[in-house]
């Protein structure tokens, strides 16, 4: 299919750079992805588009030159991590987005290791739970987060709590089974 028609989903983009001049713009063009129709649940890191020589015009989209970006996460990807023109829709990018599009977020999305390869998220991350309703679940039945590697709510196990003896001499106990919310020690 041409670019114009390619949806590209749940993928890792990492350490990706456009080089070279191009006519219209000066500069490089999607240091991940150069075209494509759509982008749904992918990770952008540290993906770069040169600028047209020293002290040139700033590469355009890092990340993504060109269609929609949906459910994604773009971070650590160059001063104009994303090209003008786009719709991005329920992403986090880093410095925030201001074109056409909605329900953006730019806050940490807490990778768990970036050093190591590791892109999952992690408890506060700004990118659980927030990714676009309509799309499928968590494997963990939770809505659906954003980018390519899904937050995974963990067990707490059981916890036991006991008070100190009341005035008559009694002690009473909690028990409780449940599973972390985020980084706070919720039950549900």
């Amino acid at each position: 299919p041409s670019p114009t028609h390619l949806t590209i989903s749940n993928n890792l983009f990492v350490d990706n750079r456009a080089h070279g001049w191009n006519s219209s713009y000066g500069s490089g063009q999607g240091g991940a992805i150069g075209y494509a129709k759509t982008v749904r649940g992918c990770t952008f890191f540290r993906n770069v588009a040169d600028p047209a020589g020293p002290g040139g015009t700033p590469g355009l989209g890092g990340a993504v030159f060109s269609g929609a970006l949906e459910d994604s996460i773009v971070w650590n990807c160059g001063p104009i991590p994303l090209a003008p023109g786009m719709t991005v829709n329920f992403s986090n990018v880093e410095g925030g987005w201001t074109g056409a599009g909605t329900n953006n977020v730019n806050g940490d999305p807490r990778f768990a290791s970036p050093a190591t390869g590791d892109f999952t998220l992690t408890g506060g991350s700004a990118s659980i739970d927030v990714a676009n309703p309509s799309s499928a679940l968590d494997p963990d039945g939770t809505p659906a987060d954003q980018g390519m590697a899904p937050y995974t709510y963990g067990s707490i196990g059981t916890v036991y709590c006991t008070s100190n003896p009341n005035s008559t001499g009694a002690i009473a106990t909690m028990n409780v089974r449940g599973e972390t919310l985020l980084a706070f020690d919720t039950l549900r």
